[in-house]
């Protein structure tokens, strides 16, 4: 896992942190807490929880909040496409100077990343855009880094040079006209230079788990100092976090073989459900949901990145076709609609398979696993709408993905080429905002399940 601090101002180096003392195709997972001040008036510390999928391959790697495509990597330079999480926000809520304004929220924002790599330390260079029309602005960062190695502990110090466009600056620190007030005056910041100081550490504690801690200083440019939102020149950010890997870095056991290459693919369709995965459906609680009858259907890709006799970790890129019915009665009274149109959602996840044996033949007998990633859904479910809207809450687009899954393998039922390596079972599926502790799903208590058949091949 890797930690992030997210705080508005805060630098993405703090939360970037790449799994520099782990051989290549070791994924990890575990938590965060990010930790920070921001730059408006009468803002409290920030605390978040931020769940981790951390994974650094030959072209793929996902660090914390920052995911990417390697197009050119060796020792001495690498050229990067990117997307990654600003965390900036402001609630009118939080402060009664803040009535009148309009929310400003978080954004994934996607470029490109360029890193010189020697002795001399990393220089490297982003350049990144809104992805969401929430901004609509550019950032280009210039970051020094040097490595210092002790062992088992990394820290690495770092200068970041940061330009922000008139765009951003407007979005998170301007007063328009109509939100301006006779203690809040209308105000159009320009362009902003940045600087942050900071150090990220790392330290491995056994072959598999590992924390890290990191702290940074930015001081703010004056065109965002001198906003009536805004009461700091300087903003300090933190974050600290455990994770572990699936693999020794000791002593690396990377997938080689007749298994080096192997992925699969898998198909499902399912229905979704009236309780929770945990512990309703894991008890058989596994009725049809009353206020939002749906259906879904699933395909997913999936690589193998760790391999053994007793459990296999692939990581897995899924698409869902969410076939949205009519809402009950209840559902149409709440929601105040009929219903809403089909649409697709996308998860990307590491996923645990542990392996059973026959006593008898020493055969493959059954499979059962877990899996933990993300899920983005281009419209919000109708069970999550039902539910959020009960408890006046708010919904997220982008949640925490969990599946919990168990398979029986068919070709020693049928003998076929089309049936080799296939198995057939039962996946349940999980959208969660971990219970409103993480600004990164939106603060989100709640989700969606929904209990599905699955077809899978290895190939």
């Amino acid at each position: 896992m890797l930690v992030l601090l997210t705080v508005p101002a805060a630098a993405q180096e703090v939360w970037q942190v790449p799994v520099v003392l782990a051989p290549e195709y070791t994924p990890s997972l575990g938590l965060s807490v990010r930790l920070g001040t921001d730059p408006y008036i009468s803002n409290d510390t920030t605390i978040d929880v931020v769940p981790m999928v951390v994974y650094e391959g030959k072209y793929l790697f996902s660090r914390g909040t920052v995911v990417g495509v390697h197009t050119f990597n060796n020792d001495r330079f690498s050229l990067d496409l990117i997307a990654r999480y600003r965390f900036s926000q402001l609630d009118p809520d939080d402060d009664v100077f803040f009535e009148g304004l309009d929310e400003r929220k978080q954004t994934w924002e996607g470029g490109v990343s360029g890193t010189a790599k020697g002795k001399w330390g990393q220089l490297k260079l982003d350049w990144v855009t809104d992805l969401m029309d929430r901004h609509d602005g550019q950032e280009i960062d210039l970051t020094y880094r040097y490595r210092l190695d002790f062992g088992d502990w990394m820290i690495s110090p770092f200068a970041t040079f940061s330009w922000l466009d008139e765009n951003i600056t407007g979005y998170y620190y301007g007063v328009s006209p109509a939100e301006a007030t006779p203690t809040r005056p209308a105000y159009q910041p320009g362009d902003a230079f940045n600087t942050e100081f900071g150090v990220n550490t790392w330290y491995q504690m056994t072959d598999h788990v590992y924390v890290i801690a990191n702290f940074g200083l930015k001081g703010l440019d004056n065109t965002i100092q001198d906003s009536p939102l805004v009461d700091k020149s300087v903003v300090a950010s933190a974050f600290v976090g455990a994770g572990y890997l699936f693999g020794n870095t000791k002593k690396p056991r990377n997938v080689t073989g007749e298994r080096e290459n192997e992925w699969s693919w898998r198909v499902n369709y399912g229905y979704a459900a009236e309780k929770n995965i945990f512990p309703f459906l894991m008890a058989g609680r596994i009725e049809e949901s009353e206020r939002a009858p749906s259906n879904i259907a699933g395909f997913t890709l999936a690589k193998l990145w760790k391999g053994g006799r007793r459990a296999d970790i692939y990581g897995k890129l899924a698409a869902y076709r969410h076939l949205e019915g009519p809402y009950s009665e209840a559902g149409k009274e709440i929601l105040m609609t009929d219903g809403q149109e089909d649409f697709w959602s996308f998860a990307a996840y590491a996923m645990v398979m542990g392996k059973g044996y026959s006593p008898w033949s020493g055969k493959l007998a059954f499979r059962y696993g877990f899996g933990f990633g993300f899920s983005y859904a281009m419209d919000v479910p109708g069970a999550e709408q039902i539910k959020q809207a009960l408890h006046g809450r708010e919904t997220s687009h982008l949640l925490n993905y969990m599946e919990f899954t168990v398979d029986f393998p068919i070709d020693g039922l049928i003998k076929s080429r089309l049936t080799k390596n296939c198995f057939i079972g039962m996946t349940a599926i999980h959208r969660s905002g971990l219970f409103d502790t993480s600004d990164f799903t939106g603060e989100i208590r709640g989700g969606s399940d929904w209990v599905t058949l699955s077809y899978e091949c290895l190939r």
